[in-house]
């Protein structure tokens, strides 16, 4: 995502969940799912209207002021979406026989040379056609994918692993909300295997939460002394050296990162996302910033957030132990060397008052379990060679180019057909059933019912 980062070390210590800090945030149960926000306390309590910080008096923040200088003006907060952007589930189990031969063959056949037969390596289950992949991952026998769900399937046997790891694709829980889209997996999952229990129960490996807001503080100039973190390392990150964002213990059990989500959308082309913003009052053109938290399994455990019923219970108290007390945006005060006296900075306070009350419902942003090519690739990108060919032969006409180009594909393909036995024909109908493996979708006479 980043091209280059400075990394900084600290002097906090590793990452540590600290009991009494979870302990006094509220346990109530709070919904997420990529909707907008409230704020608790500081501002207006409907979602998507400006949260007015505090007013302090002085200059912006900058490398070169004061230390305790730098609250400024108001930096009014726009919030416009928050919910769980990745989630990653494991099922206790074992493969069951039947389903382990016949994955077995289908990886065999992921594996051939022969297009047409690698075609035949999908997975069909309603809503869904699985790409079975060649080969394993890790400790996983076997990999499962489409636009909606990753699944690593251990060996029949193992009994160092579990069942199924699965990681949800974050549009997919966008478009069902987080509880129909677990549903919907554990209906798949439980198709694969033998339980020990009679309800299916996935575990919660890893949580992504997070909040887009706008907001015109000027983050890039924020001292390093200013976050306070339990995370020992903090890198800043530039693109073309222009500021991006931070992150906070990447790698560690708990981590995360503030940056520049309009920037990132240049990359992942999630352009639905501009909609949902200007839903809620994003004016198109304002920086959008993410603030996300990422908890592994050791510290879902740790704070009794291990199933998804107990996550979305916990989100709330995740949140406000992760803003009160593992990392904290504040105003630096010389004078005292303790920096846990030290003030929230007033924007911080306004991302920390958030409450997460929205139902967990989905969105319709025309997700789809597929990953069809779009009509700008196909219609750009899928013309180079044509118009390639128009230049090289002087064609002006496309009707005629396009019928001179079929023809002289036809002829090249067919002159090697005495060397790799494919015809025109064939060459076409290996390539379109391989890519329809690829894109997760039928093809006339290829899949396993």
């Amino acid at each position: 995502m980043y091209d280059q980062n400075t990394q900084h070390d600290t002097a906090c210590p590793a990452a540590q969940i600290d009991p009494s800090a979870l302990n006094a945030a509220t346990g109530e149960t709070r919904d997420c799912g990529g909707q907008p926000q409230t704020a608790r306390s500081g501002g207006h309590t409907e979602a998507g209207m400006a949260v007015e910080v505090a007013r302090a008096s002085g200059a912006p923040p900058s490398n070169t002021a004061p230390a305790n200088c730098i609250t400024g003006d108001d930096y009014p907060v726009l919030v416009l979406r928050s919910g769980i952007d990745r989630l990653y589930l494991s099922y206790p189990g074992d493969l069951s026989f039947s389903k382990s031969l016949e994955l077995h063959i289908l990886k065999e056949q992921a594996r051939s040379v022969i297009e047409l037969e690698q075609a035949e390596a999908v997975y069909k289950v309603p809503g869904h056609i699985f790409e079975v992949h060649s080969k394993g991952s890790g400790l996983f026998s076997y990999i499962l994918s489409d636009n909606a769900f990753r699944i690593s399937l251990s060996g029949m046997g193992a009994k160092q692993t579990p069942l199924a790891y699965v990681q949800i694709k974050s549009d997919w829980l966008v478009h069902r909300g987080v509880l129909d889209a677990v549903a919907e997996l554990d209906v798949i999952i439980e198709q694969f295997g033998c339980f020990d229990e009679i309800q299916i129960q996935a575990n919660v490996s890893r949580a992504d939460v997070f909040v887009d807001f706008v907001c015109a503080y000027p983050f890039a100039e924020i001292p390093i002394e200013a976050w306070v973190s339990r995370a020992k390392r903090i890198s800043t990150h530039t693109i073309s050296r222009n500021f991006t964002g931070y992150s906070f213990g990447l790698g560690g059990d708990l981590s995360a990162r503030l940056y520049d989500k309009t920037k990132e959308l240049e990359e992942s082309k999630k352009d639905y996302l501009r909609k949902l913003w200007a839903d809620k009052g994003w004016d198109g053109e304002a920086t959008v910033w993410r603030l996300e938290f990422q908890f592994k399994r050791s510290v879902l455990v740790e704070m009794g957030a291990g199933t998804v019923e107990t996550l979305l219970a916990k989100i709330s108290a995740l949140w406000r132990y992760s803003l009160g007390s593992w990392l904290q945006l504040t105003i630096p005060n010389p004078s005292d060397s303790s920096k846990s006296r030290w003030p929230l900075h007033p924007v911080w306070e306004s991302l920390l008052a958030l409450e997460w009350n929205v139902p967990l419902v989905g969105i319709d942003i025309r997700a789809k379990a597929s990953a069809l090519p779009s009509d700008r690739y196909l219609f750009i990108n899928g013309l180079a060679a044509l118009t390639s060919f128009m230049a090289r032969e002087g064609i002006r006409d496309p009707e005629e180019g396009f019928e001179a180009f079929k023809n002289a594909a036809r002829y090249f393909h067919n002159m090697q057909s005495d060397y790799n036995g494919k015809s025109f024909t064939d060459y076409v109908l290996e390539k379109a059933a391989a890519k329809a493996r690829q894109f997760n979708v039928a093809f006339p006479g290829v899949g396993v019912q």
